[in-house]
């Protein structure tokens, strides 16, 4: 996460921690000292389909209608990394841009199939992987 954060930005600190029952805590601190850290839950509602929908789907658990005010007030979309864009309260993690932005298009090209599932502490990946 750190290295996505983009230098001069408005988010000085992601701090990403897997949770159980398919969800994360996002803790983030803004560039600006006035301004308190945020802390956030997203859980799992949308699994990637390869490689017609390589689109991981989390959507906001906390927050409610504080997020929309909060999206409404600060740019929040312009604080996420390339590949990763809000609709709503969702938040939308294109891993083929992700794949692309790092050269790792090709490594995708041979995933058939990924699960992303979490437990305390861990991100659990399931990935079924074909050669031809």
């Amino acid at each position: 996460m750190a290295t996505a954060i983009r230098p001069g930005g408005p988010v000085r600190e992601v701090a990403l921690r897997p949770l159980d029952g398919d969800a994360f805590s996002v803790r983030v601190a803004p560039r600006a000292s006035l301004l308190p850290s945020v802390t956030l839950r997203l859980e799992i509602i949308g699994q990637p389909e390869l490689p017609a929908s390589p689109v991981l789907v989390l959507q906001m658990a906390t927050m409610g209608g504080l997020f929309g005010m909060a999206t409404a007030a600060l740019p929040i979309a312009n604080m996420l990394p390339r590949g990763v864009r809000l609709e709503s309260d969702r938040i939308l993690v294109d891993l083929r841009a992700i794949a692309a932005e790092r050269g790792l298009s090709e490594m995708l090209g041979y995933v058939k199939r990924l699960r992303v599932n979490t437990v305390e502490g861990r991100v659990v990946l399931r990935v079924d992987l074909a050669v031809e």
